[in-house]
């Protein structure tokens, strides 16, 4: 499915506005007060629970922060949603300087265009053979 210029939209990507899409929901289900969007924090969870990165330690003697295992995850996180921010799939609002992500309208259309091609099966038709 086209969005712009040479950009396809990957099953990875679906996945990561899928999750953004029943975020939103969950939130606004419960009623929560406050922003509903998605931190970066909730969306590696989300993305990549069994992750061995969890695990894995940043930081440490050289610098001066402690180390924090599953901190490159989450940094990681941000950057893709970086990513789908800047191809306008996604929205972000800073609230008290934490970033809370949201799916925009072109990733909502998005979403709803890889559904409908979903459900409607093959579009493509089979080459015909020549008889010769």
């Amino acid at each position: 499915m086209p969005l712009g210029k040479r950009r396809t939209i990957t099953e990875k990507t679906l996945k990561a506005l899928r999750i953004l899409r029943d975020h939103a929901a969950k939130k606004a289900l419960h009623h929560f007060y406050g922003p509903t969007g998605m931190t970066a924090t909730a969306f590696a969870q989300e993305m990549w629970p069994d992750s061995p990165a969890w695990k894995m330690s940043y930081g440490g003697v050289s610098t001066d922060r402690p180390s924090v295992p599953g901190t490159g995850i989450v940094l990681s996180a941000g950057s893709y949603l970086q990513k789908l921010w800047l191809r306008k799939l996604v929205c972000m609002e800073r609230h008290n300087d934490i970033k809370f992500w949201y799916l925009s309208a072109t990733g909502t259309k998005a979403l709803q265009d890889a559904d409908q091609k979903k459900e409607g099966g093959r579009t493509c038709r089979k080459k015909r053979r020549r008889k010769s």
